[in-house]
């Protein structure tokens, strides 16, 4: 990284400018990259007293292999808790599937204007746009490519009781026979290569052709933003009173679409939906794009789907604190407008009228209010209190049944409301640092929405939740000490209660067509925990300060009441009907899986120079997992997907933090 900033100079003028790069390959996980950069530029310009003018622009262009949480037959089968199903090798070549690529910059030209010595009005205007894209493999007519699909794992054979079958798996499997542990690449493209098409359409109208068809692809789902807007604060202060108060709105566009990356050695692929080629009578049925059926896609094309999710809004805010003796109080009012709206580019065959065009403007308005206040027991002793209460949008992905296909909105769709306060006390004293925190958060009416492959369907499904709640409750409490000047001891906790309070209403749609698969299910999901990462967070730290510009310090930090997320589907009456609760499969079905606690211990140094009295030479060690354990799940999640025939069919799925790793810096200022 290079920096370099003039400061404010005689003419008025001040340019900071900033730029970096950082990659990585595969430390621990296979088939794992990382390529970044980054760049800011800033340039401010004084005009007089009152008036200052700030342009600034900033992005960072990333690119990154991505791994696979797994079920823990396929760590142990490969032999690793860094398994990655991810990647495989072509022409001899490692190459990951899932990419993923983000640029999304950001311009910014703000206004500072300071009408007197107590008023000041700042406003701004930016311009938020880019891609993010993640690629995938697709396929039609040929068999799943990811060698950790449940049909090519030995328990799917030992539950049908074909043994033989699953003990040739598991060999191959354990031994890594042929690279059976990774995707076959070359076996993908010569299938491609070798499938020269001749078929009729649908439409009547032939497709002969000598070119090679496509089976397998590498496709690209794409986000591509545009995100314009203005913010303007006004600040105050008469005496003891401190007055702020703002506007912003900003229009939102998210254009979503897939777009062809690789055709893996075949000629082209058809932009047909291969689950609807046998659901209805109508020949456009199957099309993606009714305006151009049986469409021959090459790479960089874009096909499936193409729509755009939009959203107006505009907030009004003012706040007011005020200081009086020991005590500073303050108090906010906001009010805001959101407008939600899909918009498709592609009418598709399923949804012939309500895939293409506009949807119906959907309309939130909102409100909040917060205060607190701040008791001062003395000049470091001190006492703090926080509330809020507000309304707020739900999120836009999930507004819509079907977003990729069409413009239906969940039933009775509304604004969540969130109560929230908390209360602490402080101790900033010169050796002696102590902050203690209750707090409680509830959050009611969410919807939630997924969409997951459903066997018994043979296709996607839109499962969806509504009336969900949820209430975040909990203690934390950090304390910093210091001792004889170069010793500090540092400790914090954080233990928290964050589960689903209500019995929320559970409903599913098919993906290709409007029929709803069912409705009205209450889902038994009270008290289960949210799988959000551990609730108990625990360390303790020493670190040295050392005479000639050094530190070093240690950390042992234990976590704690670790959680899956649940399935709701599993945890409806309709789920168990078939079980009586003396049945071991029923407790299977409805607990809920609790991770092994761990703790890591962390070390880090840093030690500069000061070279002829205006350089300075740094450096910086810092090593985590000391202890190199490579056995800690940190998180993981119940599969949607789920038989309740067979329970273990789609087990849980995992990630393992890695072991020990370092990171060395150094840096010249000058």
């Amino acid at each position: 990284m290079l920096t370099h900033s003039t400061g404010l100079m005689q003419n008025g003028w001040a340019v900071t400018a900033s730029a970096s790069t950082r990659w990585g390959n595969q430390v621990y996980i296979p088939g794992t990259y990382f390529q970044a950069s980054a760049f800011y530029l800033s340039i401010d310009k004084r005009i007089n007293d009152k008036h200052t003018l700030s342009l600034t622009g900033f992005g960072s262009p990333l690119e990154q292999g991505r791994s696979s949480a797994e079920t823990k037959e396929v760590f142990e089968l490969a032999g690793s808790n860094f398994y990655n199903g991810q990647w495989g090798y072509q022409n001899g070549k490692v190459r990951n599937a899932s990419v993923s690529k983000v640029f999304r910059p950001m311009i910014l030209l703000s206004h500072i204007f300071n009408i007197n010595e107590k008023t000041k009005l700042n406003t701004s205007v930016f311009y938020n746009f880019g891609k993010s894209s993640l690629s995938g493999l697709n396929w039609n007519d040929a068999p799943n490519p990811r060698p950790d699909y449940y049909r090519y794992l030995p328990s799917y054979y030992y539950g049908l009781g074909d043994t033989a079958m699953g003990d040739a798996l598991k060999y191959k499997w354990e031994n890594n026979i042929d690279n059976f542990q990774q995707i076959n690449w070359d076996r993908m493209i010569n299938m491609n290569r070798a499938n020269l098409y001749t078929s009729p359409s649908q439409l009547g109208q032939g497709i002969n052709t000598t070119e090679s068809r496509s089976r397998y692809i590498v496709e690209n789902r794409i986000e591509n933003l545009q995100n314009i807007g203005i913010n303007s604060i006004y600040n105050k202060r008469i005496d003891n009173l401190f007055i702020s108060a703002g506007v912003n709105a900003n229009m939102y566009k998210n254009r979503k679409f897939k777009e062809m990356e690789d055709l893996l050695g075949g000629d082209f692929w058809l932009d047909v939906d291969q689950f609807a080629e046998n659901l209805g009578v109508d020949a456009t049925y199957q099309q993606n794009d009714i305006d151009n059926p049986d469409r021959k896609i090459v790479k960089g094309d874009r096909f499936g789907y193409d729509y755009s999710i939009n959203i107006n809004r505009a907030e009004a805010w003012g706040q007011a604190e005020y200081s009086i003796h020991s005590l500073d109080i303050y108090g906010g009012l906001s009010v805001s407008n959101n407008v939600v709206w899909r918009e498709g580019f592609v009418a598709n065959g399923k949804f012939p009228t309500t895939s293409k065009g506009e949807s119906k403007k959907l309309n939130f308005f909102n409100y909040g209010i917060k205060g607190g206040a701040t008791y001062k027991l003395n000049g470091r002793h001190f006492i703090a209190a926080n509330a809020t209460y507000l309304t707020r949008s739900p999120e836009a992905t999930n507004i819509f049944i079907a977003p990729r296909v069409r413009n239906d909105v969940v039933a009775n769709i509304k604004n969540e409301t969130v109560l929230s306060g908390d209360i602490n006390y402080i101790i900033k004293a010169p050796t002696l640092k102590v902050r203690a925190t209750l707090y409680y958060t509830q959050i009611k009416g969410q919807t939630w929405l997924r969409t997951f492959w459903y066997d018994s369907y043979n296709n996607n499904v839109n499962l969806i939740m509504t009336d969900l709640d949820q209430t975040n409750q909990g203690i934390e409490l950090g304390i910093e000490k210091t001792l004889f000047t170069s010793h500090v001891l540092q400790g914090a906790l954080g233990y928290g209660k964050f589960v689903y309070s209500n019995r929320p209403n559970l409903q599913a749609w098919q993906d290709n067509n409007s029929v709803q698969l069912f409705s009205n299910r209450d889902v038994y999901l009270k008290n289960y925990r949210i799988g959000a990462g551990p609730q108990l967070v625990s360390g303790i730290g020493y670190r040295y300060l050392g005479k000639k510009f050094w530190s070093a310090g240690i950390n042992f930090n234990y976590f704690d009441e670790i959680y899956l997320e649940p399935n709701p589907d599993r945890r409806t009456e309709e789920a168990l009907d078939k079980f009586i609760g003396s049945d071991s499969q029923y407790q299977t079905i409805i607990d809920q899986e609790k991770l092994s606690s761990y703790y890591t211990l962390n070390f880090n140094a840093s030690k500069s120079y000061r070279i002829k009295g205006k350089y300075y030479l740094g450096g910086n060690l810092s090593i985590n997992n000391l202890l190199n354990n490579k056995n800690i799940a940190t998180g993981g999640f119940e599969q949607l997907r789920w038989d309740v025939s067979n329970i273990s069919k789609f087990d849980n799925k995992y990630y393992y933090m890695t072991g020990l790793t370092y990171m060395a810096t150094i840096n010249f200022t000058f």
